[in-house]
């Protein structure tokens, strides 16, 4: 038997720890902080999560495939910072990206679908 009170605060307490962990790392990388730092950035860890694996619609998702695909998402906003690329036509690139994820997983969720039903 799981129990499920204790598990439930020991993954609010580990969120928390790490969600403090990442303000400190970002407030560092911007010698600053305050609640408007990074607009948008929820974008990026939804497609680092979707393009990882997990789906939208619940379900299980790979650490590695999240860590892969944080590690694409870095070098790819690493490429278009060096390009001179405009930040708007990144955040365009980003939601791009993860359209064309949800794509694909949308067509492999019905092949499985339609080959399931033979």
């Amino acid at each position: 038997m799981l129990p499920v009170a204790l598990t439930t605060t020991l993954v609010f307490v580990v969120v928390g720890i790490f969600t403090g962990l990442g303000s400190a790392l970002l407030g560092a990388r911007l010698y600053s902080a305050g609640p408007g730092l990074e607009p948008g950035f929820e974008l990026n860890v939804i497609a680092t999560v979707v393009l990882g694996g997990t789906c939208l619609a619940g379900g299980r998702g790979s650490m590695l495939g999240t860590v892969a695909a944080a590690i694409l998402f870095a070098t790819l906003s690493n490429v278009l910072n060096l390009n001179h690329i405009d930040v708007f036509i990144q955040r365009v690139i980003v939601g791009l990206v993860l359209l064309l994820a949800l794509s694909i997983e949308g067509v492999r969720q019905r092949l499985v679908e339609h080959w399931s039903r033979k």
